[in-house]
């Protein structure tokens, strides 16, 4: 996967319990557009859907021609007000097989004490949680959600992580409910567990 693959700009709208989104992103050669839903299933554990994906080359212009038709939907860009809240989960697999528990840990500290001084140092957000779950989860308040996620973007492929990690963007619904979009991979469709 590709470090240059990201959300470009999401709109939402909110229907019973479900969010529906409408977003531009970045896929190689690619702009897409895609429509979808993020709802809880089974257990309560949040999926994300895609209904439809459409497919434009990169040209001139076109990106921004394609934002603008999604603004003149209806999709809003916040469906509630608060500070961006972008959860990184980096998930063990065979490959990080040499790891164990402890190590683990010790990579998640490392690389969210990375993201950490990178977003600070550039006033962009701070960490404010993390843990071990269902897999290693880190937790940051950002401002600027564009800047911020493309420096954890960039340590995550430093760390050679990008194949190994789902970033979320949590989707606040009100000042205590949330949902979370699957914003990396941008082709991810599934069941996101945020514990």
């Amino acid at each position: 996967m590709s470090g240059n693959n990201r959300v470009l700009s999401t709109g939402y709208k909110k229907q019973g319990d479900t969010i529906h989104f409408k977003r531009l992103a970045v896929k190689e050669l690619l702009l897409l557009v895609q429509e979808g839903k993020i709802f809880h299933g089974h257990l309560v554990i949040s999926q994300q859907k895609f209904k439809a994906v459409s497919e434009f080359e990169k040209a001139l212009g076109v990106a921004d021609s394609l934002m603008a038709a999604i603004s003149a939907e209806g999709w809003a860009p916040k469906l509630a007000e608060g500070r961006d809240l972008m959860f990184i989960q980096v998930i063990p697999d065979s490959v990080m097989s040499t790891l164990d528990v402890l190590g683990f840990m010790n990579l998640r500290h490392r690389v969210e004490s990375k993201i950490d001084n990178a977003l600070l140092s550039a006033g962009a957000g701070e960490w404010v949680g993390g843990d071990m779950g269902a897999g290693a989860n880190m937790l940051f308040e950002v401002d600027n959600w564009d800047n911020a996620n493309q420096m954890a973007m960039k340590i995550l492929k430093d760390e050679d992580l990008l194949d190994h990690v789902l970033i979320a963007k949590r989707v606040l619904i009100s000042s205590d409910d949330w949902q979370y979009e699957i914003v990396y991979p941008v082709e991810f469709e599934g069941v996101f567990n945020d514990l």
